[in-house]
């Protein structure tokens, strides 16, 4: 078989010292990327550089690295019970891989105003028994969104009646 015994060097934090990876196809994960001298931490264009060095020939090629924006990732935690006129929880998870900070929009309703916060725990009354959709909507600092979409139904409140020792007598 034929081998490869060229040396492949490469500078990705634009230092000018082929020292951040080697090989033909080096995987690097986004903490080596901050951890470089100039690190690579937000989306963007990166001018990186490629030395291979094949015996006494040494060739130099230059690209462009692009970092893109990966939004939010967010899922359902728990939702409670939901009674009209009684407080309802929500709960979900949201990071972002780049940690960038996130905010939530809780929207409770098709006609409803977001309602804007960081919190990731939310409370809400609804008013009247019937079906709602919940929307949370997960943004990072660099414009990704990502949305949860949830249907909800909220019962009536239910009453107890409790037998009485005392009897009452209608008059009508």
């Amino acid at each position: 078989g034929v081998t490869d015994a060229a040396e492949y060097l490469w500078d990705v934090d634009g230092d000018g010292e082929f020292d951040d990876a080697t090989g033909r196809q080096p995987l690097l994960t986004w903490d080596q990327l901050e951890g470089l001298t100039n690190p690579i931490n937000d989306q963007g264009q990166f001018e990186i550089v490629l030395r291979v060095i094949d015996g006494n020939l040494s060739r130099d090629a230059v690209t462009t690295l692009v970092v893109t924006n990966v939004a939010p990732v967010a899922s359902w935690l728990t939702i409670s019970t939901a009674v009209a006129g009684k407080s309802t929880s929500f709960s979900i998870s949201a990071t972002d891989v780049e940690s960038d900070p996130i905010s939530v929009a809780w929207i409770f309703g098709s006609d409803a105003e977001p309602v804007m916060t960081n919190a990731t725990n939310f409370d809400h009354v609804f008013p009247e028994p019937g079906d709602y959709e919940v929307t949370v909507i997960v943004s990072d600092d660099d414009g990704g969104e990502t949305a949860l979409v949830q249907s909800v139904r909220v019962t009536p409140e239910m009453v107890t009646v409790v037998d009485s020792p005392f009897e009452a007598d209608l008059i009508v």
